[in-house]
C-alpha cells in the first residue's frame, strides 16, 4: 500500500512493490487487491511454477449455476448465485470442467475492472 501511495497509481506501485519483494528469498506469491474500483489479482514464483498457480474465468449472463468439485480438496462447489449473472473469478485451480480457464502466468498482474474485462500487463 505505501508503494501505491507513493507511486499515485495501482499498477506502478505493485510493480515497484514486486521489485522490492524479489530481492528477498522467498518461492511464490500470489495476492489479490482491490481499490473499490477494480480487482487486482497477480502471481510469482520463483520456482515449483505449477505449485503457485492462478487462473481466472469470464462467465457471461447466460452461463448458467456454477458448479463443480476442486481436483486439490474435493470440496464440492455449487454457485447458484452466479447463474444469469456475468462474473471474473480468479482462482488457484481450475473449478470447472469445460470452460475457458486462463491461465494467470509468472509475473503477469491481472486487471478487472467494473464492466468485467479482464486484461493482463507484465509486472516482472
Amino acid at each position: 500500500m505505501q508503494n501505491i501511495r507513493k507511486e499515485g497509481d495501482v499498477v506502478r506501485g505493485i510493480r515497484t512493490a514486486i521489485a522490492e519483494v524479489r530481492e528477498y528469498t522467498h518461492t511464490g506469491l500470489n495476492f489479490l487487491l482491490s481499490d473499490g474500483s477494480a480487482l487486482y489479482a497477480f502471481r510469482y514464483s520463483s520456482r515449483d511454477l505449477d505449485h503457485y498457480s492462478l487462473f481466472y474465468l469470464v462467465r457471461s449472463a447466460d452461463a448458467g449455476p456454477l458448479s463443480g468439485v476442486s481436483e486439490e480438496t474435493k470440496m464440492l462447489l455449487d454457485a447458484k448465485a452466479l447463474a444469469n449473472e456475468k462474473a471474473v473469478l480468479v482462482c488457484s485451480e481450475k473449478l470447472t470442467q469445460g470452460e475457458n480457464w486462463q491461465e494467470i502466468k509468472a509475473g503477469q498482474l491481472l486487471i478487472v475492472y467494473s464492466r468485467l474485462s479482464p486484461r493482463l500487463e507484465e509486472i516482472c
